[in-house]
C-alpha cells in the first residue's frame, strides 16, 4: 500500500486509527481494512458469513483475530504426535478465520495464479484447507481430489463451498491408492506436519504422481510465535527431494530474508519402474 493510500485509509477510518493509536492493537486497523474489502465483494468472506450464519461485523471481528486465536489454541493444546496434531485440526474452528485471511492475502493469490495453466488433468489438493485451490482447479476443467483432516471445520467448509458452486470435487481423508495425478498442490502444509510422518507422506504423494506431473508447494519452515505450529523441516525436506525423482523447475522466493521460506514447483521424472 502506497503512502497516499495509507493516508486515505486512515482518514476514512478515524475511529479505527484512534483505537490503534491508543492501544497499539492492529486488529482495529485490520477490521477496517476487511470491511473495505467486504464492501468490494470477497467470495471467501461472503462464503464464511453465509456458511456460519453470522453478521459481517462479527465475521470481520473474528477474521482480524484469526491468527492470534489459532496460535492460542495450538499453545493450549500443545499437540506432540501426528495424531494429536490431526485431533487439534479436527477441533479448531478458529482455523476458518485464519485461513480465510490467508486466502485473500496478495501473496496467496500469487501462489494461486501459478496454477492457471493446469487444465483437463487429474489434480490433488493436499492439505486443501478451505478449498480455494481445489475450486480453482475444478473451475479450470480438472478432475479434482481434496485431501485434509476429515470432519474438521475447514473440511466441512470446503465441502459446502464446492457443493454451493456445483463442482464435483472428491473429498478423501487419505491419498487415493487407485488414482494418479498430473498435478499435486500442497500450500503451507508440509511445514505443519509432524517430522515422523513427513517422509512417508511425501514419498506417497510422489508415487501417486504421473511422470511429468507437477508438484506445487509453498514451504515455510520458520517456527515463530504467531505460527507456533510450523516446524523447521528444511534439512529434512532438502534430503527428501534429493532422493526422490523430482526436478525443480521453478522457484519463487517470498519477501523474506530467511531461505527456509519459498515456493517451489517440481516435475516428476520418469524412472525405470515407470
Amino acid at each position: 500500500m502506497s503512502l497516499l493510500s495509507r493516508v486515505r485509509f486512515l482518514v476514512r477510518h478515524p475511529l479505527a486509527t484512534a483505537g490503534y493509536v491508543v492501544t497499539r492493537d492492529r486488529s482495529h486497523l485490520e477490521r477496517a481494512r476487511l470491511m473495505d474489502l467486504s464492501a468490494e465483494g470477497v467470495p471467501e468472506i461472503d462464503d464464511l458469513v453465509e456458511y456460519l450464519q453470522i453478521s459481517l461485523p462479527e465475521a470481520v471481528a473474528n477474521l482480524s483475530r484469526g491468527e492470534e486465536m489459532v496460535a492460542s489454541s495450538f499453545t493450549e493444546a500443545n499437540p506432540g504426535t501426528a495424531e494429536e496434531m490431526r485431533e487439534w485440526h479436527r477441533n479448531c474452528p478458529e482455523f476458518l478465520f485464519d485461513l480465510v485471511i490467508w486466502n485473500i492475502d496478495p501473496k496467496y493469490r500469487t501462489l494461486l495464479d501459478m496454477l492457471r495453466d493446469e487444465s483437463e488433468g487429474v489434480c490433488l489438493s493436499f492439505g486443501g484447507g478451505i478449498g480455494t485451490e481445489a475450486l480453482r482447479l475444478a473451475e479450470q476443467g480438472n478432475n479434482v481430489w481434496y485431501c485434509d483432516v476429515p470432519d474438521s471445520p475447514v473440511w466441512h467448509f470446503a465441502q459446502w463451498r464446492a457443493e454451493r458452486r456445483g463442482l464435483p470435487i472428491r473429498f478423501t481423508a487419505e491419498i487415493p491408492d487407485d488414482e494418479t495425478f498430473d498435478c499435486v498442490v500442497a500450500i503451507n502444509v508440509f511445514s505443519s506436519m509432524n517430522e515422523s510422518e513427513l517422509p512417508a507422506i511425501v514419498e506417497r504423494l510422489v508415487a501417486a504422481m504421473r511422470p511429468g506431473g507437477r508438484l506445487y508447494c509453498s514451504l515455510d519452515f520458520v517456527p515463530r510465535a504467531d505460527h507456533p505450529y510450523l516446524q523447521d523441516h528444511d534439512r529434512l525436506w532438502l534430503a527428501l527431494v534429493e532422493r526422490l525423482p523430482l526436478e525443480e523447475i521453478d522457484e519463487l522466493r517470498v519477501p523474506s530474508s530467511d531461505p527456509r521460506q519459498y515456493v517451489a514447483v517440481y516435475v516428476k521424472q520418469a524412472t525405470a519402474a515407470g
